[in-house]
């Protein structure tokens, strides 16, 4: 049976008391009820997250094209920082291992002249923590760099987020050993 004035509880702290609505004090079973209630509401909170990302299967995800940018720095530019776009499309992914493979175009300007270079990566997805690496394989097509410089092929690794401007799509953010990226699967 519960305390009168229990039902649509507003709860009012004191020193070391609880009190209902109506300023009855909570004995220590209601406390406990309470506390189980807000943990209880905090490990909903988390699966329900959880389903929101979860909602499409893994593979409807990652398979998708992703597109956005990657930073560097390279000392030998007139301002060291610089930019590339930065895509993958033809994912496939194996959800009995979590392994994809996937192509990946990097388009940097210089000098206002396009190059581009195409890689064949492979890599792993931890559902665990929602985190990819992507491993160099190799070069479809490489335009050729001015100036004697030359493409880097590095491995990276990135998270999987819930894009916070676009419901339903995803954004990978990660780096490699001398540049950060971020890409999102939302339609340009």
């Amino acid at each position: 049976m519960r305390e009168p004035g229990f039902e649509g509880v507003l709860l009012k702290f004191g020193v070391n008391t609880l009190k209902d609505k109506n300023g009855m004090q909570l004995g220590l079973i209601h406390k406990i009820k309470l506390m189980l209630l807000r943990n209880l509401l905090i490990c909903c909170g988390l699966f329900i997250s959880f389903v929101c990302v979860s909602q499409n299967t893994i593979s409807e995800v990652v398979e998708t094209r992703w597109s956005g940018y990657l930073k560097g720095y390279y000392e030998g530019f007139e301002d060291p920082n610089y930019y590339m776009t930065f895509t993958i499309s033809d994912m496939d992914y194996n959800d009995v291992d979590d392994i994809f493979t996937c192509s990946v175009v990097n388009v940097i300007n210089i000098d206002y002249v396009r190059y581009s270079c195409t890689d064949h990566m492979t890599g792993k997805f931890d559902v665990d923590n929602f985190s990819l690496t992507f491993n160099y394989s190799y070069s479809t097509s490489v335009d050729q760099l001015p100036n004697e410089l030359y493409w880097i092929h590095n491995n990276l690794s990135g998270t999987l987020f819930r894009d916070a401007e676009h419901e339903g799509y995803f954004v990978i953010e990660g780096s490699s050993d001398d540049s950060s990226f971020s890409i999102c699967n939302y339609p340009e």
